[in-house]
């Protein structure tokens, strides 16, 4: 019996030992490495951002998007990384041709300038193990916005210029959040670095609602105008003699421009090219509008025939050769005839200084008599509609007696009420239009500041503050500073706890909405 049971326990012993060789040579237990992740970390512009239902991230034009893991691979892997980008909604065309995935990076996290334009993409990322050519996959939705606000172009240390933005809950009401805040060095990110050499102005071309594919972003120069993509900010041109039909004979100097009503103009070297949008809409303007042997001012104004609808209207323009108003009537230039009052405004006799359009159906214009005198004039129209040519000189204020005024000084033009802004020294005042009394805006902005621009917000689709937002940019030791003031559009009083105030740009060289 003792046998039999050593016999058995025997069995049973080589039978398992038999059975742990063949499992030794039939298994190798190691980790397979996989790419694992609790979640991501995302940033824009290096600070951390929401990341929204369906993986959803929100950009502006030119933003820095960073896209983290907080995780990756286990084990010992061979790792491999892909980031792939794609237009989210593709239109059909009739060769059914679509776009195919790009490759921008090949590093486990995403940290750069996302360089689409305005749109909606896919961008896929691919986690692969070349051991054994395992994949991990995420895909997310980034809407990149184009850039709102009030543009600031500016002059770096190097007098090379360059815009940005800002944009607040005023300028643009109701929008987004995500339009909200600054955005900076816009033209130089998106063109690879380029800036503009020698900067003058910036004009916004954005009156042509019918076709919102032709607005454009208009950069001044002392010799050209740089053409800018309105959405992508990207340069479309900078080659002058394109913008005209036949290029003008002298040499480049552009000075001002109007998008009007049905018309558009630009004043170069004191002569006045148009551009009639019932005829064309590209940037090409015909031949010399104005009196052939006139110089123009490069202030122009719109008067529109319909107050409540703003549409319609008178673009009007000033002849500096015969000190007159004209008007554009269906491509002729035709001088405006005085209706009475102390200036005739189809013969000023003076230098005109500044104009704008003002409340109502109204010309508001700072002129310079021969005796060196500074006016503020006031024009207005007893029936724009039927009688457009004839206009009545409703004030002239003879303002050489107050210092504060000079022939530098900026000007802002309300629309809502009877008020200006000027700027003088570091000081911006409120000028009556219907009095001629000044009083300090009382802006307290640093001593030795230079005011290098001064605007009143002019956007009828903003019903709430229209008329109601002053900007004041200025510069101090080569670096520019705008402030924003709410302030009441009928009295012209600033609200001063609303100043909003964004700085460290450049030598300003003006502002401009792009709404």
């Amino acid at each position: 019996m003792k046998t039999i049971r050593l016999l058995l326990t025997m069995i049973i012993l080589l039978a398992g030992f038999t059975g742990c060789v063949k499992d030794r040579g039939d298994y190798d237990y190691t980790d397979i490495p996989v790419f694992s992740t609790d979640d991501w970390q995302v940033k824009v512009n290096d600070k951390v951002a929401e990341l929204r239902a369906d993986n959803k991230i929100v950009l502006k034009t030119g933003d820095r998007l960073c896209i983290a893991a907080n995780g990756g691979f286990t084990g010992n892997a061979r790792p491999e990384y892909h980031w792939k980008v794609l237009t989210k909604d593709q239109p059909d065309n009739p060769e059914h041709i679509f776009e195919s995935p790009r490759e921008v990076a090949v590093t486990k996290d995403f940290d750069q300038a996302f360089e689409e334009g305005p749109g909606s993409y896919i961008l896929s990322f691919e986690a692969i193990n070349r051991n054994n050519n395992t994949i991990f996959g995420a895909q997310f939705i980034v809407e990149v916005l184009s850039i709102k606000g009030m543009l600031v172009y500016y002059a770096d240390a190097d007098g090379k210029g360059d815009y940005s933005a800002f944009a607040t809950a005023e300028i643009l009401p109701g929008v987004d959040e995500d339009y909200l805040g600054r955005n900076d060095h816009i033209y130089s990110t998106v063109n690879g670095g380029a800036k503009i050499e020698k900067p003058t102005q910036i004009w916004v071309r954005e009156a042509m609602k019918r076709q919102p594919a032709d607005r454009r972003i208009l950069l001044a120069s002392e010799n050209t105008v740089t053409v800018v993509n309105y959405e992508t900010h990207e340069k479309e041109s900078d080659i002058y003699s394109s913008l005209f039909f036949i290029p003008p004979a002298k040499e480049a100097r552009p000075e001002g421009f109007m998008a009007g009503f049905q018309s558009e103009y630009l004043v170069q070297h004191g002569d006045l090219y148009k551009i009639d949008y019932t005829q064309a809409e590209k940037i090409i303007y015909g031949v010399h509008c104005g009196q052939y042997g006139c110089e123009y001012s490069p202030y122009m104004m719109s008067v529109p025939m319909d107050m409540e609808t703003m549409t319609g209207g008178w673009n009007i323009v000033y002849n500096k050769t015969l000190r007159c108003f004209e008007l554009d009537n269906w491509g002729t230039m035709v001088g405006l005839m005085s209706g009475g009052g102390k200036v005739d405004v189809g013969n000023t006799g003076m230098d005109l200084l500044y104009a704008d359009k003002g409340p109502e159906y109204s010309i508001h214009a700072v002129m310079r008599d021969d005796a060196g005198k500074v006016h503020y004039v006031c024009f207005t129209y007893p029936d724009p509609v039927m009688d457009p040519f004839t206009v009545v000189c409703a004030a002239d204020h003879d303002l050489s007696a107050r210092s504060e005024v000079t022939e530098h000084s900026l000007w802002a033009v309300g629309a809502r009420g009877n008020i200006s802004f000027f700027s003088s020294g570091n000081e911006v005042y409120l000028l009556n239009q219907q009095t001629g009394s000044i009083v300090s805006a009382d802006l307290d902005l640093p001593e030795d500041a230079e005011i290098a621009a001064l605007q009143v917000l002019k956007d009828i689709d903003n019903t709430i503050y229209d008329n109601a937002l002053l900007f004041v940019g200025y510069n101090l030791n080569g670096q520019g500073c705008v402030r924003q003031y709410r302030f009441n559009p009928l009295s012209g009083q600033i609200n001063k706890d609303s100043k909003r105030e964004f700085g460290e740009y450049g030598r300003i060289l003006g502002i401009a909405l792009k709404k």
